[in-house]
């Protein structure tokens, strides 16, 4: 089985069971812990190479794709002009 396809077969499983209803908020964990059961995610390696491939680690910052990063269009505020407000609750 493709690995990559799991969880759209889950999710394709899941709306033909309930005939195309919509997923709610108590049965999307149960629908996850299906995911998580699997061999795809109990096998260390699959996991492993899928974070070498995004280059987070090892961090590899020359495997980054930086075209599919969103990019901000402000400005980047330099942090030591910044003010920080605490409020103390009593």
């Amino acid at each position: 089985m493709n690995f990559k396809l799991l969880p759209l077969r889950i999710l394709q499983d899941e709306y033909v069971r309930t005939k195309f209803k919509s997923i709610n908020k108590t049965r999307f964990p149960q629908l996850l812990n299906q995911l998580f059961e699997t061999e795809a995610i109990k096998n260390k390696n699959n996991i492993i190479k899928s974070f070498m491939r995004t280059g987070i680690f090892p961090l590899n910052p020359n495997s980054i794709d930086h075209s599919r990063i969103l990019q901000n269009n402000e400005s980047v505020v330099d942090s030591s002009s910044v003010t920080t407000h605490v409020i103390k609750i009593a």
